[in-house]
Parts: structure tokens; sequence; C-alpha cells
């Protein structure tokens, strides 16, 4: 009597689990469906197909001397063709948005395993100098890079202990990304379905990669763009530190072109004349990041004081307030051409 008693107690009790297990299964196989799709709408932004772009044409990529790094500001104002037709070489860009040093050591690792670059020349802005940790960064550029080995060691080295949880439910690192593409095309949507376009302001030019990892870009600012500009942009260059992190990156940046003998620049690009002016004590700033240049013995070269001192460029020559446009970014590469020569 009690082995039945307790065969039926047994039943009873497998039951609930077996309910909850299959729960707990369709829980992580939704988690797993929905991340998919989070990381699906990564790779469909803009900039994301841009970066593709680039590092699929960089692994085919014969042998190049000049290879460009670092954030937007990279990839927004140095123009390899330029560069190749005034110092008669192969020029690279490799610049990928909002990179941090941290990143870029670890672009620079994958470049040497695939060139032997004589100058790499790294842009510096502020902002990424002063950021702790972005997993942005590690989303955008591994879905490009080849070398498995690189990644798990980023992830080591440069992720804190919070982040390495978060790296693991592709629904929080990817959640951006996926409103991001909802809303664009909820926008889109609507607009073509209700006639709203004249409530969304239209681009004025067109952009697009073109070649040598550089993307081309004919937008320009308008008097609206400066105005919005001048009343909702400020900075005080005062408040800048340099990220621990970064600075260390920094540092292992310098050693690593040192080890490999390649000759290695620093270089600020632009932001708009508006933006420029409304921030406070730059040169505050400048002096920290120009010191740490001098004391790691690597030229360097600010084009917001450049700008300022020779007048360079002109509103027309902006696409946004952070970054040159085509015109801009070539008067400005014809022009650091001459500090490489």
């Amino acid at each position: 009597m009690r082995q039945h008693l307790f065969i039926s107690n047994f039943k009873k009790s497998v039951k609930p689990l077996a309910l909850l297990l299959i729960f707990i299964a369709i829980i992580i196989f939704s988690i797993f469906i929905i991340g998919q799709k989070f990381y699906y709408a990564s790779t469909q932004n803009k900039i994301n197909v841009f970066s593709r772009q680039r590092f699929e044409e960089f692994y085919k990529s014969k042998a190049l001397d000049l290879i460009f790094v670092g954030s937007s500001h990279s990839y927004c104002t140095f123009d390899p063709e330029v560069f190749n037709s005034k110092l008669n070489l192969n020029s690279y860009q490799l610049g990928m948005p909002s990179q941090t040093p941290d990143s870029t050591y670890y672009t620079l690792l994958e470049v040497l395993n695939y060139q032997e670059p004589k100058i790499i020349v790294m842009e510096l802005y502020y902002l990424m100098l002063a950021t702790d940790f972005d997993m942005k960064q590690f989303d955008q550029l591994f879905q490009f890079l080849n070398n498995p080995g690189l990644k798990e060691d980023y992830i080591k080295n440069v992720f804190p202990n919070s982040a390495k949880a978060k790296y693991t439910i592709p629904t929080i690192h990817y959640q951006a990304d996926f409103l991001n593409y909802w809303n664009a095309r909820l926008v889109n949507f609507l607009s073509n379905e209700f006639n709203l376009t004249q409530d969304i302001k239209q681009s004025n030019g067109t952009e697009y990669y073109r070649s040598l990892g550089y993307v081309y870009c004919d937008h320009y600012m308008d008097d609206e763009d400066i105005a919005d500009t001048k009343k909702s942009f400020s900075y005080d260059g005062e408040n800048f530190e340099f990220s621990e992190r970064q600075l260390l990156y920094l540092q292992k940046i310098v050693e690593l072109c040192d080890e490999r003998g390649v000759r290695l620049f620093f270089v600020t690009a632009p932001i708009s004349n508006a933006a420029f002016d409304n921030i406070d004590n730059y040169g505050l700033m400048y002096e920290k990041i120009a010191g740490f240049c001098e004391s790691a013995g690597v030229n360097y070269v600010d084009y917001n004081i450049v700008n300022r001192d020779r007048g360079l460029l002109a509103p027309a020559n902006f696409r946004d307030r952070n970054h040159v446009n085509d015109s801009g970014a070539k008067i400005i590469s014809g022009d650091y051409s001459n500090y490489l020569d």
C-alpha cells in the first residue's frame, strides 16, 4: 500500500516539474529567437553596413603603406585617395563609429596580422578618450574581424565583469540597434502611408561607401543646423579627463607601433566652427592631449586649432556639427599629407 502511495505521489510531483521544465525551455528558446532578431537589426544599421564593406575590402587589399584608424571623425575626414595621389603610396581607412582606443588597439592587432604598414595615423576625439567602456564598440568591431582569438582576448581584458554578463544576453546589448531599426521602419511607413514627409527634415545630399574604407558624403550644414548647434551644444574643456582605461590603451598602441617599427601619428579632426565656438576652455583640453602625445614622442596635430588659426574650413565644408563632408575631407587630407611627406 505504501509503495502504491509513493508511486502516486511521485507521479503527482513529476507532472508539475515536467511542465516547469517545458516552460523554461520555451522561455530560453524565445530569448534565443528574439536575440537573433535583435542581432539582425544591428547588421542593418547603415553605418554597420559601411563598416562591413570597409573590412571586406581591407581583407582583399594588397600591400598597404598607410592606415588610418580612430572614430567616425577618421573615416569622414581622411580620404585615402588624396594621400595616395600626393604621397605616391597605398593607404586605407579603417576608422569605426565612436571608436575608443581599446578598440583601436585590437583593430591594429588585426591590421598587423595582414599588413606591414609603414605609417599609422590615429585620430583622437576627446569624447572617445574620456569614455571608459562602450560595449557597442565590441559589437561593431567583432561583426567584421576574422580573428576569433582577438574577440576572446578583448572580452577577457577590456570587458568589466558586469558587461561580461550582459554580453551573454543579445536582447540587452543589441537593444538600441533593435529599437532604432524598427523606429526607422515605422517612421518610413507612417510618412509614406499618411504623407508626413513634410514633417521630416530631408537630407541635403548623398552618402555612400566609396572605396579604400572611405565614406563619401556631400551633406552640408544649413542655417537651421548651425542655429541648432549654437543653441543645443556646449562643452567645457576644463572638465576633460582621460579615461584610465583608454590612456592605458593609448600607451599600448604607442608600444605596439614601436615594436613593429611603424611610424605613429596622432591627429584630431575638426568639428564644425559653430560647435568649436561653443566649447569653453578648449585650450585646457588641448594641453592635456598634446601633453600626452609629447610625452609619448608622437607627432600631434589638432585641426580645431589649425582651423581656428588658419581658417581652412567654412560651414559648407561640414556635414553636421561634428564631421566634415567630402569637400572638407579634401581640404584637410590635402593639408595633413604635408605632415606625412
